[in-house]
């Protein structure tokens, strides 16, 4: 299998006072572009694991063992993650869940890119999550790899997509 992942965020922000004679405005301008070809080093990817839409029960947990990661998108083969170089996590809103939280399992979670006793990264409705260390990677150990994603609302379901990439075996 072959991987490539490019991933180009673009942020830009607007402000004008309508209260002011002269055309005053402030405006900032964030774009990062990050391209990782297939292989097994620096800047690489060679495993895409992605489960588009996966639906949490209300209160429910969906858990995500990075250690063995499947390729949802085309077919059912597993293979063995030994870095984890991007993870990309959208709760996709709208009417249901208000919000989701991410990390580390409780149980032999994976806590490397992560710090605290149980650190937690809420992702509001509609919201966006995107992690990526290219240069290294985080190093996946045996037993201390699962990553949880935490359905916040006691009534309504939770829908988010997750795509994971890395480098595996």
């Amino acid at each position: 299998m072959s991987a490539q992942l490019d991933l180009a965020l673009f942020y830009q922000m607007q402000q004008e006072d309508p209260k002011d004679l002269a055309e005053i405005s402030n405006s900032a301008r964030l774009l990062r572009t990050l391209q990782m070809l297939n292989g097994s080093g620096v800047s690489q990817i060679n495993q895409v694991h992605s489960n588009i839409s996966a639906v949490i029960a209300a209160s429910g947990t969906y858990t995500i063992d990075c250690g063995v990661l499947g390729n949802n998108l085309r077919d059912t083969v597993s293979f063995t993650t030994v870095k984890l170089i991007s993870i990309l996590l959208r709760n996709i809103g709208s009417s249901e869940a208000t919000s989701v939280s991410f990390g580390p399992h409780t149980t032999n979670g994976f806590a490397d890119p992560f710090s605290g006793t149980n650190p937690l990264v809420e992702i509001g409705s509609g919201g966006l999550l995107v992690m990526s260390a290219p240069e290294n990677g985080w190093d996946i150990t045996g037993g201390n790899d699962t990553l949880r994603v935490v359905n916040n609302d006691g009534v309504n379901t939770a829908g988010v997509e997750v795509l994971i990439a890395g480098i595996g075996s």
